[in-house]
């Protein structure tokens, strides 16, 4: 069962639209770093497929501010 819920998973997100999601943040979001982490929300594998414009060594750095930040409580609605 395990290998059929990774193959449904792997046809909903993939690479080719995984990189044409990073190319359009690239155009909408110019000079901004990024990750996009994608995850099936109806499994409970916890697996997900990640793409980012920077470094990786910059953006562990950043996502664990990111989480810190989650941890305690200490983030803010992105602003209109």
């Amino acid at each position: 069962m395990k290998e059929n819920d990774d193959a449904e998973i792997s046809k909903k997100i993939n690479g080719q639209k995984m990189r044409e999601v990073a190319e359009l943040l690239k155009e909408k979001l110019p000079s901004c770093g990024f990750a996009l982490i994608v995850f099936d929300l109806n499994s409970d594998d916890n697996v997900a497929n990640y793409i980012s414009n920077v470094k990786d060594e910059f953006m562990e750095k950043a996502l664990a501010n990111q989480l810190n930040a989650l941890r305690n409580n200490k983030t803010y609605p992105t602003q209109e």
